[in-house]
């Protein structure tokens, strides 16, 4: 998860931050495979130029969702089934 800087800003941050947690999965697994699906998910409060940062995930083997920016419709088919998971994954109460 990583926050999409508004336009004008550097997105060289961000884009470092994508190329090494995509060069961990790749790589830093030592050789073992697993049958799943890596996710970049951008919170954006600028909906602008996010195709950009869907062609940076893709070179490192991940994919981009973008949530928020106002775009409540998803930047592609994960957006709103993200938003639902991430919304109960944090209302589940941990008891001992």
């Amino acid at each position: 998860m990583f926050a999409i800087p508004p336009t004008g800003s550097s997105r060289e941050p961000a884009e470092r931050l994508i190329r090494h947690v995509g060069r961990v999965v790749k790589e830093g697994l030592g050789g073992w495979q697993w049958d799943g699906v890596g996710l970049a998910v951008g919170m954006a409060g600028d909906a602008e130029g996010n195709g950009e940062w869907e062609d940076v995930c893709a070179e490192m083997g991940l994919e981009f969702v973008l949530v928020g920016g106002g775009n409540e419709g998803g930047r592609n088919e994960f957006g709103g089934e993200f938003r639902s998971f991430l919304s109960s994954l944090l209302s589940i109460s941990f008891k001992s």
